[in-house]
């Protein structure tokens, strides 16, 4: 992935670390976290965001793709995705950054 991806989100931005690489397969992701040497595997409503992070959409990004993805409110949608970053938060595969 290279250099840290920037992404829109408030209140801040949102950070894909570089040392975080990602791969699509189907419908899911296999992240690799290089620092822990670690893989996670992302179901694929948790790959849809993490793709719309990927592509510099951020939250309202993911949602939106979510809601087109699924059949789900946007308000389900949103809280879905709010989970999401909360858990790549988490364990270091995002990071939320002052604007």
């Amino acid at each position: 992935m290279g250099s840290c991806h920037q992404l829109t989100n408030s209140p801040g931005f949102v950070t894909i670390p570089s040392e975080v690489l990602a791969a699509h397969l189907g419908d899911e992701a296999v992240l690799l976290d290089l620092n822990a040497k670690r893989y996670y595997r992302l179901n694929e409503s948790a790959a849809v965001v993490f793709r719309a992070l990927e592509e510099g959409e951020g939250r309202d990004g993911a949602i939106r793709r979510l809601t087109a993805a699924f059949d789900v409110s946007e308000s389900d949608a949103a809280s879905a995705v709010d989970t999401v970053l909360a858990d790549l938060a988490a364990r270091g595969l995002v990071a939320q950054t002052a604007a």
